[in-house]
Parts: structure tokens; sequence; C-alpha cells
């Protein structure tokens, strides 16, 4: 018993909040991070219009096709269950295992 309450002790001493100064004087500024003097500039394409719009209804286009075919996997799968439950319900002969 006496060892699950040095454990709680010595998990407490360890969680406990450090003293340490994690950022200079202002809190602004990393202790371990250099000055950087310069911003980054990215490099995006350029796209027109009309290329955004093409894109566009290509992704529209090709996400109502892969909707629709979810859509027929889906009902498929139930005729096939459905066809599974009317055969074990209509051929399963249920006075087989009778008790009497």
């Amino acid at each position: 018993m006496s060892g699950h309450i040095f454990d709680m002790v010595n998990r407490i001493a360890q969680n406990k909040i450090s003293r340490r100064k994690k950022f200079k004087g202002d809190n602004r500024g990393h202790m371990h991070s250099e000055e950087i003097d310069h911003t980054t500039e990215y490099a995006f394409p350029k796209v027109s219009e009309s290329k955004m719009e093409r894109m566009k209804l290509s992704i529209q286009q090709e996400a109502k096709a892969d909707n629709r075919k979810t859509l027929y996997y889906f009902i498929l799968s139930l005729l096939i269950a459905a066809v599974l439950v009317w055969a074990i319900v209509t051929f399963y002969d249920l006075n087989k295992y009778s008790r009497y």
C-alpha cells in the first residue's frame, strides 16, 4: 500500500511547474531561436479564371460520379442482403430442430 503513496508523491513532484524562465523578459522572443531578418515569400502559381472554373467543374463531376458509384454499391448490397434473408426464411426448416 505504501508503494502507491510514494509513486503518487513522485508523480506530483515530476509534474510540478518548473521555475525556469522559458522566454526572454518581455515574453515575446524565444530563448533558443535565432533572429530572422527576412520574410519568406511564396511563389504561388497564377491561374486564370477560366482554367479555375474548368478545374472546379471537373472536381464536381468526379465527386458526382463517386457519389453515384457509392449509391449503386449500397443498393446492390441491400438487394443481396434482402435475397439472402428471403432465402434463409423460405428454405430453412424451423421444425427440423424442434424440442418437442
